[in-house]
């Protein structure tokens, strides 16, 4: 969150398009060098050392292939978008690739194992990493390039240091059957995450093609503030309930409460978050980085609206995929990627504000099917979903509530920074009070999940 705030204080609306588009790019060819084979690791009941050794190295052949690939395309990108230095920050950033190609299977063991306080150190060293990387190359004026030697950064030490967490030693193998297997189940995990890539970021290929970087960068900041909260709550939850939800496959009912659950402690997380997002995204986008990104408020206050209903839909395509569905997210996001692409080339050219409606519309209802089919596959009840949402609307409306009694007051006498920090710190206490009060039975069943897990 520092990053980016500091990132977008230090350059211009344009060169954060730019940043932007690379990002977009990067992220599918990252899905397509990963291809699925850490959730075919995880999903595969008993991996032996033949088939740990081919998906490592069907990871090491794609990330080669897609770093080749990537290095070859960047001029004909940058020269399609009319900006030359995508051609520099794309070569730059596929060096990622090979480094994420032999981080991958040794994630995915970790991640089978639920070992997630092992994977923690990796994670956040690398975003560290990236961040100093990035914003001391800024301050030495290095530009948007600093962004792309950051990536390569966060990759390097993250495959470092999830190589140190595990036993097992990779090498060069590859057995023909393995790896039909892990091409059949990872092509639609493949599918899916780059058709839900595709059609979540297909805005940022069209405004950054029509309207060019500089509305494309107004555009961008708005859809990350948003999406940080489901990115930082909902799909780093996701992460854990997949591999969760794979080891429940024999016993459904008890990954029907677990599901419940997860979608209950997201919609408490994220629900909130983005409600105060919204109301206060006029102080936080411009109060802290200046009138040239007044234009973002608007988008980021619609984008943060359909977050919630995406934040819900993360653990549900989950469960669809541990379960041996991994085709119907798939169906579910292509058509969520047609129908984007479809309506923006009709109503791009009437600014950001309509293609951050039309996106969250189609995100929203794409999330809400994906949702509505989880359930009844799974025989969960309408009636326990809404029971699920109860105390994350009860604390979204106490925290907004105290919001809006504070625009009576004029608040706008005060420094920028207190103008931001009065509503915050105002609407955080009456979430806590909420949270003790009438939440409390939810409260409780938080306190008693960490200390089982501290337990174990």
């Amino acid at each position: 969150m520092v990053m980016m705030l500091v990132v977008a204080a230090l350059l211009s609306p344009q060169e954060y398009g730019i940043i932007g588009l690379c990002v977009v790019i990067s992220t599918a060819a990252r899905i397509i060098n990963e291809f699925g084979i850490w959730q075919a690791v995880v999903h595969r009941s008993e991996p032996d050392e033949r088939f740990l050794n081919t998906a490592f190295t069907a990871n090491i052949i794609g990330g080669l292939l897609t770093t080749g690939g990537l290095f070859l395309a960047a001029p004909w990108i940058g020269g399609f978008f009319g900006e030359p230095v995508m051609t520099n920050m794309l070569r730059v950033m596929g060096m990622a690739f090979v480094l994420d190609s032999i981080f991958y299977v040794p994630d995915g063991l970790l991640r089978k194992g639920l070992r997630f306080k092992s994977r923690a150190l990796p994670e956040v060293a690398g975003t560290f990493g990236a961040g100093v990387a990035t914003i001391t190359l800024l301050l030495l004026g290095g530009g948007v390039l600093s962004y792309a030697v950051g990536v390569v950064v966060e990759s390097a030490t993250r495959c470092v240091l999830t190589l140190r967490q595990i036993s097992w030693r990779p090498r060069l193998q590859v057995s023909l059957p393995y790896l039909r297997e892990i091409t059949s189940y990872g092509k639609y995990i493949m599918g899916t995450s780059l058709a839900r890539t595709v059609s979540s970021n297909m805005d940022y290929f069209i405004v950054g093609r029509v309207l060019g970087a500089g509305p494309l960068g107004l555009y961008t900041l708005a859809f990350n503030l948003a999406n940080y909260p489901v990115a930082n709550f909902a799909q780093i939850l996701t992460r854990i309930v997949f591999p969760t939800f794979a080891t429940l496959q024999g016993n459904p009912e008890y990954a029907r409460r677990v599901y419940l659950k997860v979608v209950r402690i997201i919609a408490a997380l994220v629900t909130p978050a983005l409600v105060t997002l919204a109301l206060l995204a006029a102080p936080l986008v411009v109060g802290l980085l200046g009138e040239k990104w007044q234009p973002a408020v608007l988008p980021l206050q619609i984008m943060a609206v359909a977050g919630i209903s995406r934040s819900v839909s993360f653990p549900s395509a989950d469960m669809l995929r541990a379960f041996g569905f991994p085709n119907l997210p798939f169906k579910i996001n292509l058509c969520e990627a047609l129908v984007i692409a479809a309506i923006l080339l009709l109503v791009v050219s009437q600014g950001i504000n309509t293609v951050a409606l039309t996106v969250a519309v189609v995100l929203s209802l794409s999330s809400w099917t994906t949702v509505t089919i989880s359930c009844r596959m799974f025989g969960i009840k309408l009636r326990d979903m809404v029971r699920a949402f109860v105390p994350g609307v009860t604390l979204a409306a106490s925290g907004a509530g105290t919001i809006l009694s504070l625009r009576l007051l004029d608040l706008s006498l005060l420094p920028d920074g207190l103008e931001l920090a009065v509503p915050v710190a105002a609407a955080g206490t009456a979430m806590l009070v909420c949270l003790v009060t009438v939440c409390r039975s939810f409260l409780r069943e938080v306190v008693a999940l960490a200390a089982s897990g501290r337990s174990r």
